[in-house]
């Protein structure tokens, strides 16, 4: 998938973002851009004085694709080569490795970037809290998915639903009792099946459906309580198109700040996240040990270009790289809204 496609899942859910931005060179040395966003979740670093020391990412691969990847040959677990086998890349700030257990799959290679050529970072404002003096700090918290917040909201909303769910379904199908002289009597069919015969003796033999069981008066209004405090803790409804009235322009400028507040921090690593990929990469580009490569896409007039860039441009040229990020929220539009009426 696309970068800001990954970049969009990983922030969001995991609350961390890790992405690896190389130059490589193909067989014919020409350079090309090598980006993997690297899983948090199966992600791990060492952090010194100036930043990251070393990353080594974790991923499960068959024995097929090994081989055709590393060229190496590996038993997959229970010496199956469909099953998947624990590979560990790992980078420091000069060399790049690949091991699985009990085999070396890329021997230690210089990566060309003049420091670890990984990018981490995290969602959100909050700073990482030391313990209470017990060991113990917060970092199990420290970097977290938009959906945080509910995670005491999901169970009680899930109860609720079981409850209506089950009464539902002994609505459906209730259950009933057979009266009859010894006390012993059964049916062959299902009384609220359609068709079905009940043979009974008169005066002597019944059958009555049971009373049907409610729950409690509140506990509607306490489902719908839990709904909208599951809307305040993430993203509401309505940013999924789903609007049960029609609202103001008034109403969905506000409700763009509301849903501003969730995704503005994973915006912000987003944008962190590109400026620290293009900053590695020109860090590799200027140190000339690479080719120069065709650089292409739309200026800020929307205008193609296609350029050659050579590392002593790039070197000369100086300046900041700066990335914004916008978010496209619902919004009102008068002009648009004026013509419809018209």
């Amino acid at each position: 998938p696309p970068l800001q496609d990954q970049l969009s899942w990983y922030g969001p859910l995991r609350g961390w973002v890790a992405v690896r931005a190389l130059l490589r060179k193909r067989k014919d040395k020409s350079t090309f851009v090598d980006i993997q966003p690297f899983d948090p979740r199966n992600t791990f670093w060492g952090i010194g004085p100036d930043g990251v020391e070393w990353v080594c990412h974790k991923t499960e691969r068959t024995a097929r694709d090994i081989k055709s990847i590393y060229g190496k040959s590996v038993e997959g677990d229970g010496g199956d080569e469909d099953n998947g086998i624990a590979v560990y890349d790992f980078y420091d700030k000069e060399h790049n490795q690949v091991v699985t257990e009990g085999a070396t799959l890329k021997a230690a290679t210089r990566h060309g970037a003049p420091r670890v050529p990984v990018w981490i970072g995290v969602v959100g404002e909050t700073p990482q809290i030391s313990g209470n003096g017990t060991g113990g700090g917060t970092s199990a918290g420290f970097g977290d998915s938009i959906y945080a917040t509910d995670r005491g909201i999901y169970p009680m909303h899930n109860f609720a639903m079981s409850v209506f769910l089950e009464l539902m379904g002994r609505a459906r199908s209730p259950g009933y009792v057979v009266e009859s002289e010894a006390g012993n009597k059964t049916l062959e069919d299902d009384p609220y099946k359609a068709g079905s015969e009940i043979a009974l003796r008169k005066d002597k033999e019944a059958v009555r459906p049971l009373e049907q069981i409610e729950t409690t008066k509140d506990a509607a209004a306490l489902a719908g309580v839990v709904a909208g405090e599951m809307q305040r803790g993430a993203l509401p409804h309505s940013v999924f198109g789903e609007l049960q009235f029609q609202l103001s322009g008034f109403a969905i400028n506000s409700l763009r700040q509301g849903v501003s507040t969730i995704i503005s921090p994973t915006i912000k690593t987003m944008a962190n996240a590109y400026t620290g990929v293009a900053n590695l990469l020109v860090d590799q580009y200027v140190e000339g040990g690479f080719r120069a490569f065709e650089v292409a896409g739309f200026d800020r007039n929307r205008e193609y270009f296609s350029e050659e860039i050579t590392p002593e441009q790039v070197k000369e040229a100086g300046g900041r790289i700066v990335v914004e990020v916008l978010p496209e929220l619902p919004q009102d539009e008068p002009a648009k809204m004026s013509m419809a009426q018209m």
